[in-house]
């Protein structure tokens, strides 16, 4: 997948903040910290870190206050990150290439990448690149969705879409699933020479805002944001419904609550 398709523009990355971040990616956050088992003091890249919700959520949790990086290719992304971030977290953010990370080996105690790992071209490269980045016996730790099947939310999202936006685009959401099957997730680390190599799921009930009103923020902070909002209001709203009526006919969603899988994995650079 070419990076220029996960490009956002400035509006749309900060539509990705406010309305995907504390939705779809906080609640699982913590979740990716606890699991990777970060060491405390330690030093942490973010990896892929949009708009910086790892990085923040390591300073806040873990206590550290300095030797905390993110890493993005996206400039709009990362000058959302900055003004997000409190100036006293000590977190800095890089403008660079998952596959080429300007840091000397063995710079890291650990690396966390949530919702970055299925969109990376070379994957193989990239989890070379992040053992090389990493001191010997340091912890890396991924999140990626589940199969699409086993997020009806965004089964239903991806079939809009594609009715809507075009099958272009509607490919797009297939690649956040990419990785959904564990094992295949599990081999990546191993071949990539991880040690103590673990994958784990966890299945969650999340809580979303009305979808009518929710959808057209979710779609307008993606990379099909562009071709969302320059959408009739009427073809928009009938998207949103399209997904409503979608999932109530499988009885998803009573009360605003919809079921969710993550993927995460961990494992060790070589000692």
């Amino acid at each position: 997948m070419a990076d220029k398709e996960w490009r956002r523009d400035a509006a749309a990355a900060l539509r990705f903040e406010e309305g995907i971040v504390p939705h779809l990616l906080r609640p699982w956050t913590g979740e990716l910290i606890r699991f990777a088992r970060v060491p405390r003091g330690g030093r942490v890249l973010d990896l892929a870190c949009g708009t910086g919700l790892v990085a923040r959520e390591v300073s806040a949790t873990e206590g550290i206050r300095s030797g905390i990086f993110g890493v993005d290719f996206s400039p709009e992304m990362l000058s959302v990150a900055r003004k997000v971030a409190a100036e006293a977290s000590g977190i800095r953010f890089t403008l660079a290439d998952a596959a080429s990370l300007p840091f000397p080996d063995g710079t890291f105690d650990a690396v966390l990448c949530q919702q970055g790992l299925q969109f990376f071209a070379d994957r193989p490269l990239v989890l070379r690149e992040i053992g090389r980045v990493l001191r010997s016996g340091g912890v890396f730790g991924a999140s990626v969705w589940g199969r699409e099947a086993e997020n009806a939310y965004f089964a239903a999202i991806h079939r809009a879409v594609d009715r809507y936006l075009g099958k272009e685009a509607g490919r797009m959401f297939e690649a956040p699933f990419a990785l959904g099957e564990p094992e295949l997730l599990k081999s990546l680390l191993d071949d990539a020479g991880f040690e103590e190599v673990e994958v784990r799921r966890l299945a969650k009930t999340l809580r979303l805002p009305p979808l009518v009103e929710f959808i057209p923020r979710h779609l307008g902070g993606t990379s099909v944001a562009a071709l969302f909002v320059c959408k009739d209001a009427e073809t928009r709203r009938a998207l949103a419904a399209d997904v409503v009526a979608d999932l109530e006919s499988q009885g998803i969603g009573a009360g605003g609550e919809f079921p969710f899988m993550m993927n995460f994995a961990r494992g060790r650079a070589r000692t």
